[in-house]
């Protein structure tokens, strides 16, 4: 995204439960946490919780639907 080198991690795409709109968040790694790359939504939770990262409301929502193409 703007060679920022951040990308979305997205909870659901299609299915039961897809919703276009997305709840950013800030993600930070804590001091001293050697950074991994983070492709699911339940690997934030998951170092959230093993104290590596926070997580913070940006208190942005995009509607960005996923549309699948050829």
């Amino acid at each position: 995204m703007g060679g920022t080198g951040l990308e979305p991690v997205a909870q659901r795409v299609g299915g039961d439960g897809y919703n276009p709109l997305w709840e950013e968040v800030w993600v930070t790694w804590k001091p001293g946490v050697k950074p991994v790359l983070v492709g699911q939504d339940t690997q934030i939770d998951k170092l959230e919780k093993q104290g590596k990262m926070t997580e913070q409301d940006a208190h942005i929502v995009l509607n960005a639907p996923i549309l699948k193409t050829g």
